[in-house]
């Protein structure tokens, strides 16, 4: 009788572990598919918030983050595909031309994002890492991009910066050929080793202020720069200030009395 028992128990049990099974690979092949759909649908929500809401408005600001914010790990993570990088890191998907004028993105972590095109006109970048991130043909006039890092390659090429805030950017090593320049404010700003063929720099605003100039902080950084004779440097004041201007664009310049 104990026999039979045991027999009994242990063939319910086994049943139990089929069904159990059956029913975890059910959970499995339905689940991927319906996380997917989700997924994709909270991503087409985010790009509809981007174009009903704006001016600062704090849904913007997270749809940007929930659609870009895991583009940091497509240079170190290149190799895994797509669809498990986003899983576990957060969607990367593209702000190609996205309406973000007056977007509050201050502090947002957006490296490596695809902002090709997009409209940023008065945003506030304030210490946003964009390190990486494509800017080309973006419109960042009148951005506040104070203290953001915008070092690893960052294309900025053709992007029209006008009258933008740049003091204290890390802009080194990006690319800004052709880039609109006009009346930025570069004070405290790194531009060393920036590509700056073809930028148009007029009017630009190079001087530090009295208060950085008695603590002794960094001014405006050109060290290593890259331009050319098509490169716009007229109305350009503040060069007293500049560390590192190359010798030869002194020369150029006609710049005297300055480091």
């Amino acid at each position: 009788m104990l026999g039979a028992k045991a027999f009994i128990q242990k063939s319910l049990w086994w049943r139990r572990s089929q069904l159990s099974g059956l029913l975890l690979i059910s959970i499995v092949i339905l689940g991927i598919p319906a996380e997917y759909f989700w997924r994709e649908e909270a991503v087409k929500r985010d790009y509809d918030r981007i174009e009903r809401l704006g001016n600062g408005d704090p849904g913007e600001r997270a749809a940007v983050i929930n659609l870009a914010g895991g583009c940091w790990v497509g240079r170190p993570f290149f190799l895994v595909r797509q669809y498990l990088r986003e899983r576990v890191f957060g969607n990367c998907r593209s702000l190609q031309n996205a309406k973000l004028e007056k977007a509050d993105l201050s502090f947002a972590n957006l490296s490596s994002a695809n902002l090709w095109g997009a409209n940023l006109t008065g945003a506030d970048l304030n210490a946003a890492n964009l390190s990486g991130a494509n800017l080309g043909d973006a419109n960042l006039s009148g951005a506040n991009l104070w203290g953001a890092n915008l070092s690893g390659r960052a294309n900025l090429g053709d992007t029209n910066l006008s009258g933008a805030a740049l003091g204290g950017a890390n802009l080194s090593g990006v690319f800004l050929y052709g880039a609109n320049l006009s009346g930025a404010d570069f004070m405290s700003a790194n531009l060393s080793g920036a590509d700056l063929n073809s930028a148009n720099l007029q009017n630009a605003k190079f001087a530090c202020n009295r208060y950085m100039l008695e603590k002794n902080q960094n001014c405006l950084n050109l060290k290593d720069i890259r331009w050319n004779e098509r490169t716009n440097w007229r109305g350009i004041q503040g060069w007293e200030t500049v560390e590192n201007i190359p010798p030869a664009l002194k020369k150029q310049l006609k710049l005297r009395n300055v480091k």
